[in-house]
């Protein structure tokens, strides 16, 4: 699981970087439960997880 999480660190790295990151996983047991854990912890420092489509759907962006 900790490679998962430090997976998951990184991407946070390159959202707060570029605005914006997305990442894909498999749906396996510990990648459910790591993305769980750490989606919690992540939501107090500001990041939001969201569908890819809300990226691709961004008004914001040209």
């Amino acid at each position: 699981m900790n490679a998962i999480i430090q997976k998951l660190d990184e991407l946070e790295r390159v959202a707060k970087r570029n605005g914006q990151a997305i990442g894909v996983a498999a749906a396996f047991d510990e990648s459910i439960d790591a993305i769980a854990q750490w989606t919690q912890e992540a939501a107090m420092r500001g990041i939001e997880i969201v569908g890819v489509s809300a990226l691709t759907n961004d008004p914001k962006r040209p």
